[in-house]
């Protein structure tokens, strides 16, 4: 989390460069110094890939334009996409670790999936498996692939990974032939994030967890999408405090990052009610404090590990730099009025 990064100017277009130390910084004076997180900020290059997105998928690939935004379901009632992993797996699973690789975008697109898998397992449509989505094959898959491996050094764009996703598909951790996704690997993600995919994984990633993509620009659309289940994975460069506020980290600093959209609460906070976005985070426990809300009902609610609440305007902020998608397991986003998992 704490590796020192920067932005290259490659053919006029500043490229994110991470695992880099301050002394390779200082011999470019053209270097942007940064965090390392893993989010390529090209707004030309997500919106060419959003409008290849629109001409390929059958249905829209902007949120606004969907039944679940169009007809809102459920008022402003909670809903808690982790709550389908924790009816299939009886616990609320550990926060993942992207550790020291700029591989943020793979991890909030694989999360975002991993709770569609659940939603499903949830609802007696498939078996529940037995491990998580793998982030190395969405992270290869995006940078190379889609993205014609035009980034030096770690990193990706959102629109990227969700053409990636939605054309390619998905891989569970395990072994699958001579590969073995079983855990997380750095060293892996940075070698497949120079020569994408092998080819003979590709057709195991043709189980596709994720259907459909649709953008997403504004809170209220991000509000709608968690309404009826839908994960939003989110890239800005919006950064947050590491300790706890009621549930809530506070806006701080600057990070090129991707996180996930994991529902919708309405918590108390200061004596109001405010309506957020539960944000999950791919860097651990690292948050400091007490890891709860309270709910408009005067409950407290359980976050997830490495999850915390954002507020709605705040997200609206982030959600406007066009380079966040809803995602779904169905063709299309229909308003989804019974989550049969939900507790």
């Amino acid at each position: 989390m704490s590796d020192f990064a920067f932005f290259l100017s490659v053919g006029g277009v500043p490229v994110l460069v991470s695992g880099a130390s301050p002394d390779d910084a200082a011999r470019d004076p053209g270097a942007v110094a940064c965090w390392d997180f893993g989010w390529a900020d090209l707004p030309a290059e997500a919106a060419a890939c959003t409008a290849a997105i629109a001409r390929e998928q059958p249905f829209p690939p902007y949120f606004s334009d969907s039944e679940a935004h169009a007809v809102p379901v459920r008022g402003d009632k909670d809903v808690l996409l982790w709550e389908a992993e924790r009816k299939v797996r009886g616990r609320l699973m550990p926060s993942w670790n992207q550790r020291r690789a700029g591989t943020c975008v793979s991890f909030g697109w694989a999360r975002g999936g991993n709770d569609l898998v659940m939603q499903a397992a949830a609802d007696g449509l498939i078996e529940a498996p037995a491990s998580d989505l793998a982030t190395e094959p969405v992270y290869a898959l995006s940078r190379v692939e889609v993205g014609g491996g035009r980034i030096s050094g770690d990193g990706s764009v959102g629109a990227w990974a969700a053409k990636a996703v939605r054309d390619w598909g998905m891989i569970l951790r395990g072994v699958h032939g001579r590969y073995d996704l079983s855990e997380y690997s750095e060293s892996l993600s940075r070698q497949w994030g120079r020569t994408g995919l092998p080819d003979d994984l590709e057709p195991v990633a043709r189980q596709k967890p994720i259907r459909g993509v649709a953008l997403v620009r504004t809170g209220q659309e991000a509000w709608d999408a968690g309404g009826s289940g839908y994960p939003v994975p989110v890239c800005s460069n919006r950064g947050f405090t590491s300790r706890y506020d009621q549930g809530f980290c506070d806006p701080s600093g600057s990070w090129n990052h991707c996180m996930v959209f994991r529902g919708r609460v309405t918590a108390r906070r200061g004596g109001r009610l405010v309506r957020a976005l539960p944000c999950q985070n791919s860097w651990g426990g690292y948050i400091q404090g007490e890891r709860s809300y309270e709910d408009a009902d005067g409950n407290r609610r359980e976050l997830p590990e490495g999850c915390f609440l954002v507020d709605l305007e705040v997200a609206d902020r982030m959600l406007r730099q066009a380079d966040s998608f809803a995602v779904s397991s169905i063709e299309g986003f229909p308003r989804r009025e019974r989550l049969e998992w939900l507790i």
